[in-house]
């Protein structure tokens, strides 16, 4: 009977549960404060540089403006690039303004999960989401513009597969993608039981 009363309840897992969630949340907004201008940076450098492999395009220059980081590419056709350039705007906080939330709900789960290499992998998945969403973002603008002058063949399915995965990037990478995270460490939790 005495062993009963020593039992956590799920009202007191929820209380504090919800109470990590809630400081975690002002810590990481605080933090991101501070630190979102280099991840986007750093995001942006990476995806952009993938961007080469698969255009006949070149880098001239990657730099943050105010709330704006710029991806200017040019043509590798000969002759063409110093004629014009690709110009890609990436407004900053569009796409990690969840990040905290995501942080959060990530260190909500922190007294549930027994292994911790999770986090690791929820990470990652988030990184990932988010090389993604710029990389297609920026995909889709080079093709445009190549197709446009006529450095790369026309083609109309190429360009609505472009704009449907920007659009499903959109929606997933800003709307859905803290609660994916908060799903997958639910079931990896489940899991490792």
């Amino acid at each position: 009977m005495d062993n009963q009363k020593n039992k956590p309840t799920l009202k007191s897992h929820l209380i504090s549960t919800l109470i990590i969630f809630i400081f975690s949340f002002v810590f990481f907004i605080f933090v991101w404060f501070f630190v979102n201008d280099y991840y986007e940076m750093a995001i942006s450098y990476i995806a952009s540089h993938l961007i080469p492999v698969f255009k006949e395009v070149s880098i001239s220059f990657i730099k943050m403006r105010e709330n704006l980081i710029q991806v200017v590419f040019v043509p590798k056709a000969e002759g063409w690039g110093t004629h014009f350039s690709i110009n890609i705007s990436i407004q900053n906080y569009y796409y990690t303004f969840s990040i905290p939330l995501t942080l959060a709900i990530m260190a909500s789960f922190y007294r549930y999960l027994r292994i911790k290499k999770i986090y690791l992998e929820a990470i990652i998945i988030l990184i990932m989401f988010h090389i993604f969403f710029v990389f297609f973002l920026e995909w889709y603008k080079v093709t445009f513009e190549l197709m446009r002058y006529g450095l790369e063949k026309f083609n109309m399915t190429k360009i609505n597969i472009g704009l449907y995965i920007q659009t499903f990037m959109v929606v997933i990478t800003v709307k859905i993608v803290p609660f994916l995270i908060g799903v997958y460490l639910f079931v990896r939790m489940r899991s490792s039981k």
